[in-house]
């Protein structure tokens, strides 16, 4: 009876074996994929998928998961290098949050874009800078004008800068309003 459950232990042992070697190679097919659909291959990143792989183990992470997570970023990037790059901020936040390492990084993938959709979901909320941006454009607009207005005195009293003329006051004042736009 006792051989007959080591028996039974060692068979359920050898199915999980076969089970997660056809996972890995399942994960690996996908990768390989993602990456000859991006216009690179498997063998051309190999390295560095073994690095990456090795770093995140040590983080509980599986090679599966890893791979996964590495189709899933090169899929949205279309690039290697730059799914690589999201990598560890992927592990971190499915590590915080408790998601599985490709979902992760999809939604770093989609942040990095611009969609802020999924981190705000996690209940992450970054701020937006549309409003600095418009206060950029704004004083870039307005430095342009300021240019455009000195250059206008500029051509029609030549030697302003040089001169006590009529002229100088005036390109003074445009000079001044650079100045102070800038």
């Amino acid at each position: 009876a006792a051989l007959l459950g080591i028996g039974a232990g060692l068979a359920v042992v050898g199915v999980a074996a076969v089970d997660m070697a056809s996972r890995y190679d399942e994960s690996q097919a996908r990768l390989s994929a993602s990456l000859k659909a991006s216009g690179s291959s498997y063998a051309a990143h190999k390295t560095q998928i073994d690095a990456a792989t090795a770093s995140a183990t040590k983080y509980g992470f599986t090679n599966n998961q890893v791979q996964d997570a590495l189709s899933t970023g090169v899929i949205a990037t279309q690039n290697y290098t730059k799914a690589s790059a999201n990598m560890g901020v992927a592990m971190d936040l499915a590590t915080a949050r408790h998601i599985p390492l490709a979902a992760a990084m999809l939604v770093v993938d989609r942040a990095v874009t611009g969609n802020l959709r999924g981190l705000k979901s996690l209940g992450i909320d970054l701020p937006v800078v549309t409003s600095s941006a418009l206060k950029l454009s704004q004083a870039h607009s307005a430095v342009a004008l300021a240019q455009n207005n000195l250059n206008t005195v500029m051509q029609k009293f030549p030697d302003a800068a040089n001169a006590a003329s009529k002229g100088h006051a005036a390109y003074q004042a445009a000079a001044d309003k650079v100045w102070v736009t800038q």
